[in-house]
């Protein structure tokens, strides 16, 4: 059993290793899956506004339909402005001066 849980984790840390590489190294899959990230974190937020108020009838089909409809909206947004997202992230840290940039 021992064996087992060792073998999934190293193969689980293999894939995570490999998925990170490949996120830094490719600068398009990169920018797609941060907008991903952000979709789903925006969907599941919605979804936990509506399901907290009780305003729809939450089934399966729905939830996993806006996540993945939210998701792949938002790293395509990301994709289509990159430039953009690209120096607001950069001069985010450039607000308070230089000073700011290196201590945060």
């Amino acid at each position: 059993m021992k064996n087992g849980l060792r073998c999934c984790a190293g193969v689980s840390l293999a894939a995570g290793v490999l998925f990170g590489i490949i996120v830094v190294l490719l600068r398009q899959v990169g920018l797609f899956l941060t907008g991903f990230l952000a979709g789903l974190l925006l969907a599941v937020a919605a979804i936990v506004g509506i399901s907290y108020f009780g305003v729809l009838d939450l089934t399966t089909l729905r939830v996993a339909g806006s996540l993945l409809g939210a998701a792949i909206f938002c790293a395509l947004l990301n994709l289509y402005f990159s430039r953009g997202n690209l120096v607001r992230k950069v001069a985010k840290p450039m607000q308070h001066g230089p000073l700011s940039a290196a201590v945060t």
